[in-house]
């Protein structure tokens, strides 16, 4: 075999390596890709609660939300608004939690707001 076809089959074997390494990546779900975004469960009191992460407000509910530091910010009517660090990291198929509550400030809590408040203490104190 001459250099030429030497080269050949060496650049074919190549280009077969590089496909099948794309081929891999691709098949892979989009939290072992690294798509930039975490499952956040997010759980306020009281229930009219907001929380503002980035440039956008959520209440509680489920949510795909970017990857980063932020201050979010919760917030209520009736309820004294507090700033909390929150880093959003990706974590494979678990769901980052995110439970807060407000204190009342003119306002008070309704009995939904009471077991969600329940909820998120026995979370706090170590519950599941």
């Amino acid at each position: 075999m001459d250099s030429k076809g030497a080269s050949a089959i060496a650049f074919a074997v190549i280009v077969i390596i590089a496909a099948a390494v794309v081929g891999i990546n691709s098949a892979q779900s989009p939290s072992e890709t690294g798509d930039g975004k975490a499952q956040v469960n997010i759980l306020l009191v009281p229930t009219t609660a907001k929380v503002k992460i980035g440039d956008q407000e959520y209440s509680s509910g489920n949510y795909q939300i970017d990857v980063g530091d932020y201050t979010a910010t919760i917030f209520a009517d009736g309820f004294n608004s507090k700033d909390i660090d929150l880093k959003v990291v990706e974590n494979g198929e678990d769901i980052v939690t995110f439970y807060n509550y407000l204190s009342p400030s003119t306002g008070s809590y309704t009995e939904a707001d009471l077991e969600r408040l329940d909820l998120i203490q026995h979370y706090i104190n170590g519950g599941s």
